[in-house]
């Protein structure tokens, strides 16, 4: 997405990193795992989550099933700022399992709905027409959370 940027600056927030404490990260990008990232903007203050403008959450399903992951996935959903951060959560189980990824994807999207986000969701059983409105939404912000699974993939 950002070949034809110049000057774009991304960090790895993975194991084998380091960080000193209170050392500033003012990169464009920042790739993790939940539990570096976390550490990155909870114990050592690199970037504050809150002006975070977009969050993707890969494999989130891998992620939630995980020891530890799901508390730091949590934790750092709940840092963002919810008026100006888009939230992009893929489901990535296998597509033998298209059922019980839609139902994660619907009940993810519940619980962040009661928790106060505007979510999206994308699954294959919707129209192309559909799944285009909601990704314009997401697109202009009017959607904060867009969550998808795998079987919405083209």
């Amino acid at each position: 997405m950002g070949q034809k940027m110049t000057g774009l600056r991304i960090s790895y927030a993975v194991r084998g990193e380091r960080v000193s404490r209170g050392q500033r990260k003012d990169d464009h990008i920042i790739i993790g795992t939940p539990g570096t990232v976390c550490d990155w903007a909870i114990k050592h203050k690199c970037f504050d989550p809150k002006l975070l403008t977009v969050f993707v959450l890969d494999e989130a399903d891998v992620m939630i099933a995980t020891q530890g992951h799901q508390d730091q996935s949590v934790r750092l959903q709940r840092m963002l700022n919810k008026q100006t951060c888009q939230i992009f959560v893929i489901l990535s189980l296998a597509t033998t399992y298209d059922d019980r990824t839609r139902k994660t994807a619907a009940w993810l999207a519940e619980m962040m709905t009661k928790d106060g986000h505007v979510v999206g969701l994308l699954t294959g059983e919707l129209t192309i027409e559909q799944r285009a409105a909601i990704i314009n939404r997401f697109k202009e912000g009017k959607e904060k959370v867009l969550i998808t699974t795998n079987d919405s993939k083209e």
